[in-house]
């Protein structure tokens, strides 16, 4: 490839954005930009994820390590991530609030059948700066959680501008059907009350729920006496150390450009223009009908319809040569034009994981630039300039070395 894009300066372009969705196209970079945007949101986004569990009892049909399992790739609210220290680099002898938070999942079954769910996980102990009130829960939360999270509304934007969307729209958003009746023993002593200002309804932790309430993510179904009790422990890590730590999946491609040779085109017949209108799965190419007083009435031109379905498969392109036609149409991508997807679990609005990712990315180069600058200091004998990532109180000097 020829580096055209040199001297062009990388930009974005936000295509969607939802609550947990996010397309957008890297202009004017190259495939190492692309690359490293992907590979940094894929694994050093900074998250929190269970990652003990201590089982006191389980009487579930489910084994210990299942349930562990399960309860360690659930999304936890990690848009405050940073406050938080990584446990092996903590000053504490062993765990404080400013490196892990603790829960506590307690839930028998007095009915028939009660599907256990992460709207029954509750905080064990946190002494963060808002107490219990602060600490990061498993998401999807309701619009306004029992320990006061807000998630009401949150800018949105898109191509044109930017828009005011309601979380309560999107469909991961909670909602729940009518209360259920108690049965005639009442409310079992010692069973969990969800008040209906909390969670939409009033949710008893012991009733026959046959079903999990809108929204929460099923952790094991229980069986009249059954019960689980366990206390885990959330800690601060990566996707690097752990799919657990993940926040998103990520992927792009690049832009297709499609060129049909418009003299050979013209040769062809109806029929052999529908037989590569039809070749293609994704359905990239029409045929129109030219309205200009240049054309034939009703001659139908091939065109290409919609280049961003094109996967490559160069299904058109072995149609094209069954016909002899070798070179009427041209699929190659554009190298300086990548269509991202950003599709967040939860944790984190997929708006903030670009936002980290770019400043990662911008704190490595610096790293980076300041290890040339020592290195060729010490191949010159001299003092090397101290360098910080831009916006900090000293820059390196371009004029020494220019990383672009």
């Amino acid at each position: 490839m020829e580096w055209t894009t040199r001297h062009l300066r990388p930009s974005i372009d936000i295509v969607s954005l939802s609550s947990n969705k996010m397309s957008f196209i890297l202009l004017n970079a190259d495939v190492s930009t692309a690359n490293a945007l992907r590979r940094i949101m894929l694994s050093e986004i900074p998250a929190l994820a269970i990652e003990v569990v201590t089982v006191l009892e389980n009487t579930s049909v489910l084994h210990d390590e299942y349930i562990a399992h399960r309860l360690g790739l659930l999304p936890i609210d990690s848009r405050n991530a940073s406050s938080f220290e990584y446990r092996d680099k903590c000053n504490c002898s062993d765990k404080c609030s400013r490196c892990t938070v603790e829960y506590a999942l307690d839930v028998k079954c007095h009915g028939e059948n009660r599907i256990v769910t992460h709207y029954d996980i509750k905080v064990d102990s946190w002494e963060g700066a808002r107490g219990a009130a602060g600490a990061p829960m498993p998401v999807p939360r309701p619009s306004v959680d029992t320990f006061g999270h807000s998630y009401g509304t949150l800018p949105m934007h898109n191509a044109t501008g930017p828009t005011v969307s309601t979380l309560n729209e999107q469909s991961w958003m909670p909602t729940f059907p009518s209360s259920p009746q108690p049965t005639s023993l009442g409310t079992p002593a010692g069973s969990t009350q969800y008040q209906s200002s909390t969670y939409g309804r009033s949710y008893d932790n012991d009733f026959d729920d046959t079903e999990a309430p809108a929204g929460g993510i099923p952790i094991v179904k229980l069986k009249r006496g059954q019960s689980v009790s366990m206390k885990m422990t959330a800690t601060k890590g990566m996707g690097k150390f752990h799919a657990k730590w993940m926040v998103a999946n990520v992927a792009y491609k690049m832009e297709p450009v499609i060129t049909i040779n418009k003299q050979e085109a013209d040769k062809l017949t109806v029929n052999e223009k529908t037989q590569i209108v039809q070749s293609c799965p994704r359905q990239v190419f029409k045929l129109t009908t030219a309205e200009n007083m240049f054309s034939t009435a009703g001659k139908s031109d091939l065109a290409v319809d919609n280049n961003l379905n094109c996967i490559y498969c160069d299904e058109c392109l072995n149609q094209v040569r069954e016909m002899g036609l070798r070179d009427l149409i041209r699929v190659q991508p554009d190298e300086t034009k990548f269509h991202f997807t950003v599709e967040s679990n939860g944790a984190i609005p997929p708006e903030k994981i670009l936002e980290i990712c770019l400043d990662t990315l911008e704190d490595k180069l610096a790293a980076l630039q300041q290890q040339f600058l020592e290195a060729q200091a010490r191949s010159l004998g001299t003092k090397s300039q101290s360098g910080t990532r831009p916006g900090g109180p000293q820059h390196p000097s371009t004029s020494v070395i220019d990383l672009d």
